[in-house]
């Protein structure tokens, strides 16, 4: 029966071998998957086929959201420091601080005094002696040091010091 089957298909031509997979089953039905193939072996190719391509889609999906994920992470930490930043400007505008470091005369031996101005203009003495420490804030008038340089400085009215080393 089998090399009926054969015979028919190369006598027919076109379309039989449609027909003849439609009607296959029972003891020729490994004959007729040789011959026209099986559309269960084709299904599972397709969807062979299919879950390797979504599989690579996941995997390009999962980078995509990893990538996303950071760059909101790295958005969040700007988005803190740039706080953080503000926080500190604004700190540095409305709070008094040392802006200016001045040492009447210059450096001299052992402890030696100096004066620091503050971000409002204001001028501090500073000495320090024998783990005392001392400090005055000086308005516009003549001074001498309290260190052994015994250094006279004036500061004027618009807040500058003046010395042997000029007026800053």
């Amino acid at each position: 029966m089998f090399k009926v089957v054969i015979l028919a298909i190369l006598i027919s031509g076109c379309g039989i071998a449609e027909r003849l997979a439609e009607d296959c089953g029972g003891e020729l039905e490994q004959g007729c998957i040789a011959l026209f193939g099986s559309d269960h072996t084709q299904t599972e190719d397709l969807a062979r086929y299919v879950d390797m391509e979504l599989r690579k889609l996941q995997k390009i999906l999962n980078g995509m959201y990893a990538e996303i994920n950071s760059n909101y992470s790295d958005q969040q930490r700007l988005e803190l420091d740039v706080a953080n930043l503000n926080s500190i400007i604004y700190q540095l505008q409305t709070e008094e601080r040392i802006i200016e470091r001045i040492d009447p005369c210059g450096d001299g031996p052992s402890f030696d005094e100096v004066i620091l101005r503050s971000s409002s203009g204001a001028l501090i003495a500073y000495f320090e002696q024998g783990g005392k420490r001392f400090l005055t804030q000086l308005p516009a008038g003549s001074y001498q040091t309290t260190d052994n340089q015994s250094c006279n400085f004036t500061i004027n009215s618009s807040g500058k010091l003046c010395d042997v080393l000029g007026c800053r």
